[in-house]
């Protein structure tokens, strides 16, 4: 399988170098955006450390919040330099810095390789119970950054001036046979994050074909 992982990492330059050299393969290439925020030190050790490998490309850098666009500018930014690349791929995989393998690099391909292109996504509903408020006030609240400083505005309390956004709406695709979504965690099990109990989950994307189906 040839496999493109999007790294997203900001810390620990240890980690994140073992990472690579444990999914390091002739099939793989890796696309890390290191956040802007990182000390030069830190950047200066996985740059040095991973640049001489050919398959290695690191991103132009920008500045990361915890919750903000920049994880998501990253990932986007990672999409366009495969296809600006025209690398082969089968699936991209969404990783941190801080992630781990649990299992073999050709277990990984294995799974991979009967899934026939069907992508995955870990998702859940709005309100959620692990969330401070919810997590409503994420979308309902302006989020404004001075520095290192974060406001929000409305305040938590706040009830009015909040923000509209329309009402998200998942038609009947189970009318229609099109697509079939429900809410299981749908972690592949491959890789562990740093500090945590449970595995975390990969969001992969096909370039062969796109499906919003989770696996069963």
């Amino acid at each position: 399988m040839n496999l493109a992982y999007i790294v997203s990492a900001y810390k620990l330059p240890e980690q994140l170098i073992r990472l690579v050299l444990k999914l390091n393969s002739d099939t793989s290439h890796f696309f890390i955006h290191v956040d802007r925020k990182t000390d030069d030190a830190t950047w200066r050790r996985m740059s040095t450390a991973l640049s001489r490998f050919s398959n290695v490309h690191f991103l132009p850098r920008h500045r990361c919040y915890y919750g903000g666009f920049g994880h998501v500018r990253a990932t986007i930014k990672a999409i366009s330099e495969i296809i600006r690349r025209r690398l082969p791929f089968d699936y991209t995989i969404l990783l941190t810095g801080q992630d781990y393998p649990i299992r073999s690099n050709e277990q990984i391909d294995a799974f991979f390789s009967r899934q026939e292109g069907q992508s995955f996504m870990e998702y859940f509903t709005l309100p959620h119970t692990e969330w401070d408020h919810g997590g409503i006030d994420r979308i309902t609240s302006w989020h404004l950054r001075f520095d290192r400083s974060h406001f929000r505005i409305p305040g938590r309390s706040g009830t009015t001036f909040q923000r509209r956004f329309p009402a998200l709406q998942l038609y009947e695709a189970r009318r229609t046979g099109a697509c079939r979504m429900n809410a299981r965690n749908t972690s592949t099990g491959f890789f562990r994050s740093r500090g945590l109990t449970r595995a975390s989950s990969s969001t992969s994307m096909s370039r062969r074909r796109s499906s919003s189906t989770p696996f069963s």
